[in-house]
């Protein structure tokens, strides 16, 4: 049968790989890709999740392009991480303040 994930679950798998189990950014990037592209996997949100790997795979922190792409559209993602915000801006996401 199918598994469903929630974007949730996800965002703490992402968290546990680095925490827990010492992934690099990449690796954990190369591990989300290879969930999504099962047959049987369904995740919340598919393609606001390929989109958050995508600008992962340009440098940005794979929870926070979740939670950047996780943003409604036509809304403004503000953020007190710096570094984020630059990134973001530099990958070509728009609405992304400081």
């Amino acid at each position: 049968g199918k598994v469903w994930i929630a974007k949730s679950v996800l965002l703490e798998v992402v968290w546990g790989l680095r925490s827990v189990y010492g992934f690099e950014g990449e690796q954990v990037v190369e591990a989300v890709s290879r969930l999504m592209g099962l047959r049987t996997v369904e995740l919340e949100d598919f393609d606001e999740i390929a989109s958050a790997v995508e600008l992962a795979k340009g440098g940005l922190d794979l929870a926070d392009a979740i939670h950047l792409m996780s943003r409604p559209a036509g809304t403004e993602f503000m953020s007190f991480d710096q570094k984020l915000v630059k990134r973001a801006k530099k990958l070509g996401v728009a609405a992304v303040e400081e």
